[in-house]
Formats: structure tokens, C-alpha cells, sequence
């Protein structure tokens, strides 16, 4: 009887550790990045004690990631190159694995939606996300189209404005510190005249982005990305 029980007992403990363990899709979307902010964290529920760990575990990750770059370099590699980025993924899933083993399903859940909300449509151009809301393979690809043809108007718009302002200044090398200081002051004045000038047209271009990518979603599949967002988050406000 006694053996039974303990054997109860056990089983028990697993079936509360297995529903206890998050979303799979919750730790394949979530985005460590957004775990610096004070705001993110607070909302998410993240105690003292957790973001004394996750320090832990940011600067175990920069000494593995500056080690792997550093040894890119002598081998010749670009941070580019296929081997370096997977490597570089894999610490970066490392860490995310950590962080997640901190958190209860609810904060890792939450965690996910910030993550979404965060990103924003793009993250429709991950795979598990556009699957999670029913996406065809036909509709992926037709979104990743409206999204990449949106992005080179943009990249072609942003040269046109910004180009010269770089000719303008390629080359000049301050001599003292004023100097140095005035030629930013002085481009950031001209940057920002662009950016007026120019930011309404730079609106209207991610505004009709945004609209080609959006009706490629059916109805229930844009409601169904809207839960997955949850609850708005206002930045701590």
C-alpha cells in the first residue's frame, strides 16, 4: 500500500511539472531583447532575484558570444558567415532556455505577447507564428513579397534622402574636439531636416506596407493574431 502510494505520489509531482512547463510555441517565439526594459519586466512579472540571474546569464552569453566572434576573426570569418550565425543562435537559444526555466507558463505566455506586440506584423514572416494562425504556404509567401517589396522602397527612398548628406561630410576629419562636436551638432541639424521633410512620405510608405500585408490575412487569421498579442501594453504608462 505504502509503495502504491508513493508511487501516486510521484506521479502526481510529474503531471504537476508537465503542466507547469510552457507553450512550446510560447518559447520558440519569445524575445530575450525585450527583457531590458524596466517596463517589459515589471510586466511580466520578473522578481529581483530573476533579473539578478538573468544579469548572470547576460554576461555568461556576452563572454560566449565576444569568444566566438574573436575566434571568427582569426579563422577570417565574417559574423556572416553560416557557421558563425548558427553558432551565434545557438548561444542565443542557450540563453533563452535559461531565462525561460526562471518563469512560470503565465510569465513566459505574457513574455510571448509582448514579443508579438513588439514586433508587430513582421512576425508573421516567422513560420511557427503565420502557421500558428493558419497561414497556407501560398499566403506566406505572398506576405514575405508584400513585406520585401515594401522594405527595398523604403531602403530606395532612404538612400535617395540620406546619400548626399554622406558625400556632403565623407571625408572630413575634425582636428580638436569642438570640432568634432560642431560637425555633429551640425549633421544632426541637417539629419533632421531630412527626416522633416521627408518622414510623412516615409509614413505613408510603411502605411502601405502594412495595408498589402494585412489583406493577405483572412478575417479569423488576423483575429487570431490579435489574441495571440494579448492584452495591449502601454509601456508602463
Amino acid at each position: 500500500m505504502k509503495r502504491i502510494l508513493l508511487i501516486g505520489v510521484g506521479l502526481g509531482l510529474s503531471l504537476v511539472a508537465m503542466a507547469q512547463k510552457p507553450d512550446a510555441f510560447d518559447e520558440k517565439v519569445v524575445d530575450v531583447m525585450i527583457l531590458q526594459s524596466q517596463a517589459v519586466q515589471k510586466e511580466v512579472g520578473i522578481t529581483l532575484k530573476m533579473r539578478e540571474k538573468m544579469n548572470q546569464y547576460g554576461e555568461e552569453h556576452g563572454k560566449k558570444s565576444k569568444a566566438l566572434m574573436e575566434l571568427a576573426q582569426k579563422k577570417g570569418q565574417d559574423p556572416t558567415n553560416p557557421d558563425v550565425v548558427k553558432k551565434s543562435f545557438g548561444l542565443y537559444t542557450e540563453l533563452k532556455t535559461k531565462i525561460i526555466a526562471l518563469l512560470t507558463p503565465s510569465q513566459v505566455r505574457r513574455w510571448r505577447e509582448l514579443s508579438l506586440q513588439a514586433a508587430g506584423l513582421p512576425a508573421l514572416m516567422d513560420e511557427t507564428v503565420a502557421k500558428k494562425i493558419g497561414m497556407s504556404a501560398a499566403q506566406i509567401q505572398k506576405f514575405k513579397s508584400a513585406y520585401q517589396n515594401g522594405a527595398d522602397r523604403y531602403q530606395k527612398l532612404q538612400k535617395q534622402v540620406f546619400e548626399p548628406l554622406a558625400k556632403k561630410y565623407n571625408g572630413v576629419v575634425p582636428k580638436t574636439e569642438k570640432e568634432a562636436n560642431d560637425l555633429r551638432a551640425k549633421i544632426d541639424k541637417e539629419t533632421k531636416v531630412i527626416q522633416d521633410k521627408y518622414g510623412p512620405q516615409f509614413k505613408k510608405m510603411q502605411q502601405e506596407t502594412e495595408g498589402s500585408m494585412r489583406a493577405v490575412l483572412t478575417k479569423p487569421q488576423a483575429a487570431a493574431f490579435e489574441a495571440l498579442k494579448g492584452k495591449p501594453f502601454k509601456n508602463g504608462k
